[in-house]
């Protein structure tokens, strides 16, 4: 049996710097979208059963995720083969993340606004 030199052996090949990460990334984008859909639609009762309380607690909990997918879909830019799947993920991961920050900031103004009579 004749031995084959390094260059003919398949090995794996190494993935470019990033790739990983840009799909990572779009995928927890992805997610934290699909999330925030479930919870608005929790939010609004439109699943029976469903109440304001588990919608909340969906959003606070996908916070990590999309600041995650955010991060990984930064550091995924440098992939030349994945740079759009990169993007997009990091759209899908700001937007979510900069509606719950508005969420808060404006449910923050409305307590500051009424704190002796509504509490």
């Amino acid at each position: 049996m004749r031995e084959q030199s390094p260059d003919v052996r398949t090995a794996a090949v190494p993935s470019a710097r990033g790739e990983g990460q840009a799909l990572a990334g779009f995928v927890c984008g992805l997610v934290s979208v699909g999330a925030s859909l479930l919870a608005g639609l929790l939010a609004i009762e439109a699943i029976p059963g469903g109440s304001s309380g588990e919608a909340l607690l969906l959003l606070l909990g996908m916070v990590p995720v999309e600041v995650a997918g955010f991060a990984l879909s930064i550091w995924g830019c440098h992939a030349p083969s994945r740079r759009g799947l990169a993007r997009t993920g990091i759209v899908l991961s700001a937007t979510p993340l900069v509606l719950f920050v508005l969420v808060v900031f404006l449910v923050i103004l409305s307590w500051v606004r009424c704190a002796p009579s509504c509490v």
